[in-house]
């Protein structure tokens, strides 16, 4: 029960009290420098352990020297130690508090493995790294600073830890290990280390709670079950720096983002391959955003589905370069495909619901190769439907458009039946904050990318970027009407791809910017406000009953849509001139190619009587003695 160490002994030999249940204190003397392997392992009843300066090595030999001290509650480390061993603590359940003061360089495997009561760890810099399964099961941590020069956290170094919430990763960390943070349940966000470039296998295996995880632009891999069962993961941004999501075929392991939360993703076209059950049972995903350089899905798992038994993802878009998909299976909500190929790829025979499903193809592919409207069972169409309602099958007049691949309004407007309008395509041209008003001028075809095929300043070719074209449809509301895909786009290379001035110029018109941004832009996920490259300030609009509203707060876009995107200094402006709702809105100026202005309203404008304001033609504010054509109260005006 008790042991008092003279000062004539320097080291506790290999297994000394191995066993000694009742023993309930001991003080180790400075004078001891080393205690080997097994040391007190299993001494049940010690609560006290007190580890003087002077001691530098513990452990020596093979470690486990507390391993199974179920009683012990707190312990320090005193500076002097420069080595500990495996699984030092491992299995000391009553362990509330441990300070490690000393100056060791590694955190060896398991040293505070299954210590379920740990809730204060003080750690020194010193250490710069985790061996594997360092705290795993101490599962009443909640939180951790990790050491300010760490480098390296090992495999299972947090596994289980279903009480942590946050951890202060320091920006030295460069490797993280498979499994690190699995079923660290109650973390809900996290910030991946730049300098750590894997995102290895499982590492964020069911943390159900997982809401929001940044992944910096040096990320390169992210591997097998990264963040397979992330329930609660509605949004994550991949970056264009990840290259490849890495798949163990051979044993059958869950995909990469399998039972997630997620409700929509855009891949970047830096990923080459994608494989096999990355998305299955992800109960909420909507839509993914395939890159547009892609060259296989699946290739390597034929009757493995790509989005198997995802259920909610009623189309896709498949980029040109695939040749090889044997990508969905049991996917009985999907109901348009759309073909960027110049065929529509054999192993998509696989489907499992061809009453419900449309191919839509190129125009020019439809007429050369389905021009009776089928393959095999299936449906193919050259034109795809468009009905001028909301989400809730309401007729409107307005709403917001981009799409994956290019778009031809050319012939929407054919054959139309006596009353309704024709279908008219608008880009943001411009903005003017201080009277409030939004210059729109019309398009009729839509390039699906700004900067495909595009080379910089030195001379570095874009691969088909994602900054999708936003437009503003105008229609009668509640009539679908059918338009097409482009046959210009950027498959067809630098001389065949219609950029945003060959297609402006197609239209007999001219612009100076759009403001509309694609919603791949964001991952579809819009805020309020976001940073631009240059690090200024954006505030983002939807539209909302026929007029632009500011967002006041963050939130999902419903895929397909754009929003409107204003620098700060001009949302300012907007919103000083106030607004009956609550909530900063702009009028909308359409500008046709003949010149003329279809509508004005000018009802929002609070400032001045109705009468005292006047537009040109063009929907620009003029003075009131101004000459010609005029529009007053919406209604033009010849004045001499």
């Amino acid at each position: 029960k008790e042991v008092e160490i003279p000062s004539t002994v320097t080291y506790i030999g290999t297994e000394a009290f191995r066993g000694c249940s009742g023993l309930t204190a001991i003080d180790i003397p400075g004078n001891v420098k080393t205690i080997y392997k097994g040391a007190f392992e299993k001494c049940t009843s010690l609560t006290s352990v007190i580890l003087n300066e002077g001691i530098t090595n513990i452990g020596n030999g093979g470690g486990d020297t507390f391993l199974d001290c179920t009683s012990l509650v707190s312990v320090t480390v005193p500076s002097t130690v420069t080595s500990l061993s495996t699984a030092t603590f491992d299995g000391c359940s009553s362990l509330q508090e441990a300070t490690l003061s000393c100056n060791i360089k590694k955190l060896p495997q398991s040293t505070f493995h299954n210590c379920s009561s740990l809730t204060t760890v003080s750690l020194s810099n010193t250490i710069t790294e985790f061996g594997t399964a360092v705290f795993e099961g101490c599962t009443s941590l909640v939180d951790i600073q990790l050491p300010s020069k760490l480098k390296t956290i090992g495999g299972s170094a947090f596994y289980g830890c279903f009480s942590l919430k946050n951890v202060g990763m320091p920006a030295t960390v460069s490797s993280i290990g498979n499994m690190a943070f699995y079923s660290c349940s109650s973390l809900e966000s996290f910030e991946w280390p730049k300098l750590a470039t894997q995102i290895k296998r499982s590492t964020f295996a069911h943390c159900t709670n997982l809401k929001d995880i940044s992944i910096p632009s040096t990320v390169k891999t992210i591997e097998v079950e990264a963040f397979y069962n992330c329930s609660s993961l509605e949004s994550v941004y991949i970056p264009e720096s990840v290259t490849n999501f890495e798949q163990f075929y051979l044993n059958n392991h869950p995909g990469v983002f399998q039972k997630t939360g997620l409700r929509m993703l855009k891949i970047p076209n830096s990923v080459k391959s994608i494989s096999r059950s990355m998305f299955n049972d992800c109960a909420s995903l909507t839509h993914i955003t395939l890159p547009s350089h892609l060259d296989s899905l699946n290739a390597k798992n034929v009757g493995v589905g790509f989005i198997d038994r995802s259920d909610r993802i009623t189309e896709m878009t498949i980029p040109a370069f695939v040749k090889e998909t044997g990508m969905i299976q049991n996917s009985g909500h999907l109901s348009s495909i759309f073909i960027m190929a110049d065929q529509i790829q054999e192993d998509l025979l696989n489907q499992s619901n061809a009453d419900g499903l449309t191919f839509y193809v190129k125009p020019s592919v439809f007429d050369e190769k389905y021009p009776d409207g089928k393959w095999y069972d299936y449906n193919v169409s050259k034109k795809i439907p468009l009905a001028m309602t909301n989400a809730s099958g309401e007729p409107i007049e307005y709403k917001t458009l981009c799409r994956d691949f290019d778009v031809d309004f050319t012939h929407t407007n054919d054959n139309l039946p006596e009353g309704v309008e024709p279908l008219r395509a608008y880009l943001v041209e411009d903005v003017d904050g201080d009277i409030r008003m939004v210059f729109l001028n019309e398009i009729k075809y839509i390039p699906s990318r700004l900067k495909a095929n595009v080379t910089d300043g030195e001379g570095n070719r874009y691969q088909g970027v994602d900054e999708y074209v936003g437009v503003i449809l105008r229609g009668t509301p509640g009539y679908t009407y059918h338009y097409e895909m482009g046959e210009h786009d950027y498959t067809q290379g630098s001389e065949g791809q219609w950029l945003m001035e060959q297609a402006m110029e197609y239209s007999n018109a001219s612009f100076v910017q759009n403001l509309m941004a694609g919603d791949a832009n964001d991952d579809f996920y819009v805020h309020k406000t976001v940073l631009d490259e240059n690090d200024d300030e954006i505030v983002n609009y939807g539209l909302n009953n026929n007029r632009f509203k500011i967002y006041k707060k963050d939130g999902w876009l419903n895929y397909n849509k754009s929003y409107l995107q204003l620098p700060k200094s001009v949302s300012d402006a907007i919103e000083k001139g106030g607004s009956a709702d609550g909530y900063a809105n702009l009028t909308m100026v359409f500008s046709n190619c003949d010149g003329t202005t279809d509508k004005v309203s000018a009802t929002e404008f609070t400032r001045n009587a109705e009468s005292d304001i006047f537009y040109n033609p063009m929907g620009q504010r003029v003075k009131a003695d101004a000459k010609g054509i005029v529009i007053q109260k919406g209604k033009k005006v010849l004045r001499k």
